[in-house]
């Protein structure tokens, strides 16, 4: 009588089989926290040749079923499933050499491990965005030293500057500000390696805010915007906002009157000479403004809101453009 052979045992058959003969304290013990029974899941993963999630999922079910704090864990299954995924990609981008890592750190793709050994601890993540969109990455490379990573990105040049010493970031920040010569903006934020990807969001929306809200060029974080950005990452009042200056669309000489008058701070004065007209000439365009809107832009209150509503505005024009460019795109590449 021939012998059938036996396929290899999943990954988790074996530590079900233990939970099965052993009393359910034990089992509690052998797992000595969460986060242990995580890094058990990811080194299996790292073994895992598999390609079925839905098989891992009922592994992690069967490995918990003798064990309720196990199951409670289980129910996190995303999160474990991750994990255990995570390692077995890991254990393949171990061998693939790593060409952009400025460029797979800002996108959070898994970094080869020898590479990530070798990264700082903190990096100031940097986006430069040149005011002429043509201009070469090439020259803003030069301001920069052996230890910056760079990647260039439809938003902009894109740089991770460790903290080698003293100064040295602001040193650099200096030197792309100095090369800009007001033709430019710089937005930064410092984060630790494990979040760079986020330190980009950051930097990005930070400078969609700083574009939309027509500032001059020069270097902004955060503390720069932060009630724009409070404002208009709320779906509900952006859409208020735009709103509240869509009227004004068809008007578009009412419009540059307004962003003449925001550049200005609200200075009558000096918007009136920035426009070059008569100062009765510029009250009778607020007053306009005043009436299609219903926002008064001589009142500092109305002001305010004017200038958050024409900063949603933009950007709601800025989102447009991007998405028609990619409709564009999609169509060419068929």
């Amino acid at each position: 009588m021939s012998t059938i052979a036996k396929a290899p045992e999943p990954a988790f058959t074996s530590i079900t089989r233990e939970h099965q003969q052993t009393p359910s304290r034990q089992g509690t013990e052998y797992y000595t926290s969460a986060a242990d029974f995580r890094a058990r899941v990811r080194a299996a993963g790292e073994c895992w040749d598999g390609d079925r999630p839905s098989v891992v999922v009922d592994e992690l079910i069967a490995a918990a079923a003798a064990d309720p704090r196990l199951s409670e864990i289980v129910l996190d299954g995303q999160g474990l499933l991750r994990d255990f995924l995570e390692g077995r990609l890991q254990a393949g981008v171990d061998e693939i050499e790593t060409r952009d890592l400025a460029g797979d750190l800002i996108d959070d793709h898994l970094i080869a491990r020898q590479a990530l050994h070798k990264l700082a601890d903190d990096y100031t993540v940097i986006l430069v965005d040149k005011a002429d969109p043509d201009a070469d990455c090439a020259a803003l490379r030069e301001h920069v030293g052996p230890e910056t990573l760079t990647t260039c990105r439809s938003t902009g040049l894109v740089l991770l500057v460790p903290e080698v010493e003293a100064g040295y970031t602001a040193k650099i920040i200096r030197r792309l500000d100095q090369h800009l010569a007001g033709s430019g903006w710089i937005t930064s934020t410092i984060r630790p390696k494990s979040s760079i990807a986020c330190g980009y969001q950051e930097v990005v929306d930070v400078m969609k805010l700083v574009r939309a809200a027509r500032r001059p060029s020069g270097m902004y974080c955060m503390s720069d915007v932060l009630i724009e950005y409070a404002v208009i990452h709320d779906s509900r009042v952006r859409q208020a906002l735009v709103s509240i200056i869509f009227p004004l669309r068809e008007h578009p000489i009412l419009c540059e009157t307004l962003n003449v008058m925001i550049d200005s701070d609200h200075n009558r004065k000096k918007a009136a000479r920035e426009l070059l007209i008569h100062r009765s000439t510029l009250d009778y365009r607020l007053a306009r403004i005043a009436n299609i809107t219903g926002r008064d832009p001589r009142n500092p209150r109305d002001a305010q809101l004017l200038s958050a509503a024409m900063i949603a505005d933009n950007l709601s024009d800025q989102a447009a453009r991007t998405e028609r460019f990619e409709a564009v795109l999609r169509q060419v590449r068929g």
